[in-house]
């Protein structure tokens, strides 16, 4: 069995130090110091590797907490389904009910909590 690992460069996926983004998502290494367009080593040695490990750990806090919004929106989709679908059954528009401020709740828990990871995040770099 060939390993794929093996065979993607050496820099495939850090390849340089440009702020990447997927769906406003920030990559993992965007918050590491460069050194001629490559992540500098000096991140992982000594006593910045505390520090370098807890930006990583921020910023995929923060990525997560951004797909929490999107999946907390889908449910409220999900709701509305629920509720234009429900023929007026008393037992199905509650459920409907229940999935669409369940999801509301989460959606705003989740807004919050990005902004404060954001904060944070702008805090530490």
């Amino acid at each position: 069995m060939i390993l794929v690992g093996a065979m993607v460069p050496r820099m495939a996926f850090a390849d340089n130090c440009a702020n990447t983004t997927l769906f406003g998502m920030d990559a993992w290494y965007s918050v590491l110091e460069c050194e001629n367009g490559e992540i500098a080593q000096s991140n992982f040695q000594g006593n910045k590797l505390a520090e370098t490990i807890g930006k990583i750990v921020a910023v995929v806090v923060k990525d997560a907490l951004f797909l929490a919004g999107f999946v907390a929106v889908g449910f409220v989709m999900y709701g509305g389904f629920l509720m234009v679908t429900s023929s007026g059954n008393p037992s199905s528009v509650e459920k409907a009910k229940k999935t669409i401020s369940g999801s509301i709740i989460g959606l705003i828990i989740s807004i919050l909590a990005y902004a404060i990871a954001t904060a944070v995040l702008s805090l530490t770099t």
